[in-house]
């Protein structure tokens, strides 16, 4: 019986690792994903252009 319970308990704790393994990699994606749509939108606006100087 006490086999079974560290087993179980073992297993938890894998789940908890993985559980904040997958919340860091989302939380790493959504920087990403910001990071991109905030380039995508600075490259689709185009700057006013600007005379060369005399």
């Amino acid at each position: 019986m006490e086999n079974r319970r560290e087993l179980i308990e073992s297993e938890l704790s894998d789940v908890l690792e993985l559980g904040l393994d997958t919340e860091e990699a989302l939380a790493e994606a959504a920087g990403l994903l910001s990071e991109a749509e905030a380039r995508f939108i600075r490259l689709s606006r185009p700057a006013p252009s600007v005379p060369p100087p005399r």
